[in-house]
């Protein structure tokens, strides 16, 4: 019983860990919170200008 126990927190607790990586910019070595796409706000610009130009003008 105790074994069970102690693998199900273990799972739990390695499941949140996975779940906790998933808010940093996926630009290599950038530990930013996401905006969209997988990036930060900078590097969304820098891998998307045109996107990120139509979003701020409007269109």
């Amino acid at each position: 019983m105790k074994k069970k126990l102690a693998a199900l927190l273990l799972l739990g607790a390695l499941s949140l860990q996975l779940v906790a990586c998933g808010n940093d910019c996926k630009y290599d070595g950038c530990d930013a919170e996401t905006y969209k796409k997988g990036y930060c706000e900078v590097h969304y610009v820098i891998e998307y200008p045109e996107e990120a130009i139509s979003e701020m003008l409007g269109f």
